[in-house]
């Protein structure tokens, strides 16, 4: 499965007796799937085919779904006779009907009123309904595109990065070992095993080579993961802070000012890579 964003926007439209009828849909971030459907007629036929088929076609996002001027199309309103008479024979029994319903007694039950339109309606608004969810889906593929090829330059440019900070630590143990030598020989009580083992202590504190082992592995798996065919969000948003967390701690440990510099260019490349993961399904 392609990168897919959460983002998009789409809208579809119909000309039925004499009127406009539009599906517009609006997709936005959201950790999670959350549909809704509106329309000015609240009971009509098409919400749950529109919540069904949305469900099939994401797996997270915040999905508004807007049916407009449906209420225009001709429509026979009819009382749904079985629920009246079950109304009828609940209220007998319980003794509580002693005179005629009237229109305001059953007005605000749910489903009393049937709202059918022409056969050739219902399968016309449920093609636009289906059109505008798919163009939908090419828009958030779209958007997903265009976001695999910001995530895939940043990723070489971080790769590039770790790559630089590895060549160069080797040279900053050598030196360090060096610094502390030179300082301690000014001092006449330390012997060459003490000042050896004080280096040593003082390389392993500073040390980032697993630090650099963990950044290289959890790049690797930010690769592997573009190539997979699923979802990709959650995972990618979890091995970003792993990365984030690695590159943190490794700026912290150096003190050489090159090396720093470079943690923090890579800090700002993962920040950057984790605001657009949150686009991501």
């Amino acid at each position: 499965m392609p990168l897919e964003s959460m983002t998009g926007f789409s809208c579809s439209k119909i000309f039925i007796d004499g009127n406009d009828i539009s599906c517009e849909i609006r997709s936005v971030n959201s950790k999670f799937l959350d549909v809704k459907f509106k329309a000015l007629d609240q009971s009509n036929i098409f919400e749950a085919f529109a919540l069904n088929l949305a469900k099939k076609m994401f797996s997270r996002g915040n999905i508004e779904i807007k049916l407009s001027n449906f209420d225009r199309i001709a429509q026979k309103i009819s009382i749904n006779q079985t629920l009246l008479k079950s109304l009828r024979a609940e209220l007998k029994g319980n003794q509580l009907l002693n005179q005629k319903l009237n229109f305001s007694d059953i007005k605000d039950i749910p489903g009393i009123f049937v709202i059918d339109s022409k056969p050739n309606r219902v399968s016309i608004i449920k093609r636009l309904i289906n059109n505008a969810i798919h163009e939908l889906k090419d828009a958030r593929l779209l958007e997903g595109r265009a976001l695999k090829r910001i995530i895939l330059v940043k990723h070489k440019k971080l790769a590039k990065i770790r790559e630089s900070i590895s060549k160069m630590a080797p040279l900053l143990n050598k030196k360090r070992v060096q610094k502390l030598k030179k300082k301690f020989t000014k001092i006449h009580s330390f012997t060459n095993a003490e000042i050896l083992s004080e280096a040593s202590n003082h390389i392993i504190k500073h040390d980032i080579s697993e630090e650099l082992e963990r950044i290289s592995f959890h790049l690797n798996e930010v690769h592997k993961l573009l190539k997979k065919r699923h979802d990709h969000g959650k995972r990618l948003d979890i091995l970003l802070q792993e990365l984030l967390r690695e590159m943190n701690t490794l700026s912290v440990k150096v003190d050489n000012i090159k090396i720093k510099k470079l943690a923090i260019d890579g800090r700002i490349l993962i920040e950057e890579l984790r605001e657009q993961a949150q686009n991501i399904q």
